[in-house]
């Protein structure tokens, strides 16, 4: 099992989640349980940044203060 994967329960609870009063951020905790309800996701922590992912494709990032969240999604194939 790889250390911080999804599986081992390595990862810490984010601080702070569900603690937005008057912040006018997102729930973490909604992001988190969003982000794995979809299926062959993963969780990990790479550089403090909590990331979920597909194989190598990671869809979303929060960052370790909460105050920057990403989302991707995949585009059209490379043209050859």
């Amino acid at each position: 099992m790889v250390p911080g994967s999804a599986n081992s329960g390595a990862l810490p609870v984010m601080p702070g989640s569900g603690q937005t009063a008057g912040s006018g951020h997102g729930d973490t905790g909604r992001v988190r349980a969003g982000a794995l309800s979809l299926p062959r996701t993963e969780e990990h922590l790479i550089r403090d940044w909590v990331m979920f992912r597909i194989g190598r494709i990671v869809h979303a990032a929060v960052s370790p203060d909460e105050t920057i969240m990403g989302f991707g999604f995949p585009g059209p194939p490379p043209r050859r």
